[in-house]
């Protein structure tokens, strides 16, 4: 299969470009920045988004959130129905309806999301959503699991995907950058350091190898984490209350129902194992 990138010189292009030349298929990269910096061999490199649209019978578009459209717009007009286009963005709400006019005119579009980073072992099953384009999602899967066989595939629809992206991804990191930025002397604290600070320290970091401007996205252009946000951050002044008033009867209830609401969950009993079987692999 021809399959080419624009955004290959971004870290996701540049992971899907090695994982589906691995795979034996002929890749095509396109990059606005000019050279790509391709280092996978056998690779061919374009100079115009028209000429890696030509080349391909599956283009996947790879770019910022903001641009996404336009660059599938851009791409569309390039290509024809036997042609599949796919990008990868990480908030779906404001763009699926822009991917359904285009769709509308004959060109096959596939809205996905990774649900992993640049870091993925790309010999791994890897776990991705789909969101529906079309009235026929059947089709959608048959022609997703064609181009990425052996994945786990969730179906979701734009609004439920953004909502729980405000969760995973836009809490998660708002999170982090909020505690790495309230450290001081870092690695002081690291020498003296348990097994839970050492991971979120990890986790913190490792959130941040994510390019600033998809991270600040996520933050900004999630139109459902506002309210998300202000909840967290009600719940963070009640607990902050309790510390000032050094209610520890208070805090260690509110410790305890958490627990009860999640200790039946499976991954609630296997998180202490894990934490520690994790540690010891990054050690």
């Amino acid at each position: 299969m021809r399959i080419g990138i624009i955004g290959a010189s971004g870290r996701m292009g540049e992971w899907f470009l090695r994982l589906f030349a691995s795979k034996g298929h002929q890749v095509g990269a396109y990059s606005r920045r000019g050279k790509t910096g391709v280092k996978t061999a056998g690779v061919l490199e374009f100079k115009t988004v028209e000429e890696c649209a030509k080349f391909s019978e599956v283009i996947l578009v790879s770019v910022p959130i903001a641009q996404t459209a336009k660059v599938v717009s851009e791409v569309a007009m390039s290509c024809s129905s036997t042609q599949t286009i796919i990008e990868i963005a990480s908030l779906k709400r404001k763009l699926v309806p822009e991917l359904k006019e285009i769709a509308a005119t004959g060109v096959n579009v596939l809205s996905i999301h990774p649900l992993f980073g640049p870091g993925a072992d790309i010999s791994a099953k890897q776990p991705y959503a789909l969101i529906p384009i079309s009235s026929d999602e059947s089709d959608e899967l048959r022609r997703f699991s064609k181009i990425l066989p052996d994945s786990r595939i969730t179906t979701v629809n734009e609004e439920s995907h953004d909502k729980s992206m405000g969760y995973v991804l836009s809490l998660t990191h708002f999170v982090n950058l909020a505690f790495l930025s309230s450290l001081t002397a870092r690695n002081e604290l690291l020498e003296l350091a348990g097994t839970t600070f050492k991971l979120q320290v990890s986790l913190a970091q490792a959130i941040l190898h994510d390019e600033p401007e998809l991270l600040a996205a996520l933050e900004t252009e999630n139109p459902y984490f506002q309210n998300i946000l202000s909840d967290f951050l009600k719940n963070s002044r009640n607990i902050e209350s309790m510390v000032k008033r050094k209610d520890s009867r208070a805090l260690a209830g509110l410790f305890a129902s958490t627990r009860e609401k999640i200790r039946e969950s499976e991954s609630f009993i296997s998180s202490y194992t894990s934490m520690y079987e994790i540690l010891n692999r990054t050690e």
